[in-house]
């Protein structure tokens, strides 16, 4: 079996807490999670004995073009796409999930599809959303968010409007 690379001998952490476990990484992606002691051949091997191995960090809370409150100066409070997965990736973070907040008169569910296609063109990761349940349409907007493939509902309770 060719393999770029081996990273074998710590703890997977993919899902729960595997020992002696390993990756095999084949162009870049991983493609086998390794059992205790395998030691196949590959092209590079990274010896992990006595290390934790993240195949990949989830981030499910992340501001990402998010309008600031109307009381600070600023518009925006947070990156935009390009910025923000560049700096995800560079902290081994493969996966974000913005929270989108729609705004304005468009149907909540063109909101999320504009988000969508800036995270389809600017993103440098895997990406879903968590969509901001605060006004009563968005509660209406349900049904179609899901049908874009949003799974993730925030519902905003703690305010008092």
């Amino acid at each position: 079996m060719n393999t770029d690379l081996v990273v074998a001998g710590g703890e997977v952490i993919a899902p729960g807490v595997r020992p002696d476990a390993g990756l095999l990484v084949r162009d870049g992606q991983i493609a086998e999670i390794l059992g205790p002691g395998a030691r196949p051949r590959g092209a590079h091997h990274i010896d992990c004995r006595g290390k934790i191995i993240l195949p990949g960090i989830v981030d499910p809370h992340v501001h990402v073009d998010t309008p600031g409150p109307t009381t600070k100066p600023l518009g925006l409070y947070s990156d935009a796409f390009e910025s923000m997965s560049r700096a995800a990736v560079a902290g081994g973070i493969t996966t974000v999930m913005p929270f989108v907040f729609a705004s304005g008169d468009d149907p909540p569910a063109r909101y999320v599809e504009r988000c969508r296609d800036l995270a389809e063109q600017d993103c440098r990761t895997d990406f879903s959303f968590h969509f901001g349940i605060v006004r009563e349409r968005d509660v209406e907007a349900i049904g179609d968010v899901a049908k874009l493939g949003v799974r993730s509902f925030k519902a905003m309770m703690d305010y008092k409007r």
